[in-house]
């Protein structure tokens, strides 16, 4: 700490390592269609399934740029890291001063990536809105190595930096040729700064689908678009592990009101939530949680600008970490531990603890419908109404 005109200390400076200027040198930024991303994570020993020691003092980062051998960035965080997330970047949303980074904007998007290969066997990433309103776009990746890794001595999170090229490509009249058997349904809430980008994301992820099951989820991709009272719906069920059919009973603003089959229960699920799909939906999901910050396109281009701008970046990450690690080290540590020690298989159930409930900004604790909502469900908010000096919603 130094000393702060008038008594009292100041925070030193973040200072930026060499590795990460030689990592973002004058050729990769001068590059076209590139992507700078920061993840939250954590670097494991696929071994035992838990944070990879590396015997480091308690307080201190290490950066590393080779993966050791036996180890992998899982880049998935517990819900209870999304939900500090979550309501803080709400905050800053309700009054920006709070964040110190500018000027910021709310968004949330609903989408559907498939991870298809072509004739050749390259892969493409398909992104399908899932609100009807925009068309599929196609991108390839090419990751540049090495990435860089800020692995932590003490919190349960490490942070990843890396870099990639992104490729628009064109797609064909007929899709069909192409082979896909993944999918990532989406959930994204995102706050857009001066220079960069913090995206937050529910993902429900589906592995291993026939032909069918793909064909399907595609068909139906644009089913919340024509949703009327009767329309038959499923809607999952964390507790029971299942999707349920019921009948929407009714549509008020976004809120879709729902009646199941089974129980003649009700519950009210969001038109755009991810827990909501067409009436012959039933593969299970996975549900994670994710959370980068991208840099906005060329901000890296001025030379003499550049290092103010990278320091922004981490340091609103380290900031990010810090909140998302409220919770105490223990549950992080048991998320951990039971997360990657079932990575590679097949889950049908998310555990208990990553149920989450996605709040906005804005928003305002709801009364149950009549009927209630089962116990298990997200409870999906509206988002603000936004003021106009904070952007828009």
């Amino acid at each position: 700490k130094a000393k702060k005109e008038g008594g009292g200390v100041a925070k030193k400076k973040f200072k930026i390592p060499p590795q990460v200027l030689d990592f973002l040198h004058d050729g990769v930024v001068a590059q076209s269609d590139m992507e700078f991303e920061l993840k939250l994570g954590q670097l494991i020993d696929t071994k035992s399934w838990v944070k990879y020691d590396l015997s480091i003092p308690a307080g201190r980062n290490k950066i590393i740029e080779t993966n050791p051998i036996g180890t992998r960035f899982s880049s998935q965080v517990p819900n209870t890291a999304f939900k500090n997330l979550n309501a803080t970047l709400n905050e800053w949303v309700r009054d920006p001063s709070n964040s110190k980074y500018g000027q910021l904007t709310y968004t949330r998007t609903l989408e559907m990536d498939m991870a298809y290969r072509d004739e050749n066997q390259e892969k493409i990433r398909v992104t399908y809105s899932l609100r009807g309103n925009d068309q599929p776009r196609a991108i390839q990746k090419q990751k540049l190595r090495p990435k860089i890794i800020y692995f932590s001595g003490e919190a349960e999170l490490d942070i990843r930096m890396s870099a990639a090229h992104e490729y628009k490509v064109e797609l064909p009249e007929d899709i069909s040729a192409w082979r896909a058997d993944s999918a990532r349904v989406k959930n994204r809430m995102s706050y857009r700064f001066d220079l960069f980008q913090v995206d937050i994301t529910e993902v429900c992820g589906y592995k291993d689908m026939t032909p069918d099951q793909v064909e399907s989820l595609v068909a139906h991709k644009d089913f919340r678009k024509g949703l009327r009272e009767g329309a038959p719906v499923s809607a999952f069920s964390y507790s029971k592990q299942e999707w349920q059919k019921g009948v929407v009973k009714q549509i008020r603003g976004k809120d879709i009101r729902i009646e199941l089959e089974e129980t003649g229960q009700t519950k009210t699920l969001r038109r755009d939530s991810p827990f909501l799909e067409h009436k012959e939906h039933t593969i299970l999901p996975e549900v994670t949680y994710e959370v980068e910050v991208e840099l906005l396109p060329d901000v890296l281009r001025p030379a003499e600008k550049r290092k103010e701008v990278i320091q922004q970046w981490m340091e609103i990450m380290f900031r990010l970490r810090k909140i998302a690690q409220r919770p105490s080290r223990h549950h992080h540590h048991q998320y951990y531990k039971q997360k990657h020690r079932h990575q590679g298989e097949r889950r049908s159930a998310p555990p208990h603890h990553m149920q989450h409930h996605v709040q906005q900004p804005g928003e305002k604790r709801k009364h149950p419908s009549v009927g209630g909502k089962g116990k298990d469900e997200a409870n999906d908010q509206q988002p603000p109404e936004k003021k106009h000096h904070n952007g828009s919603s």
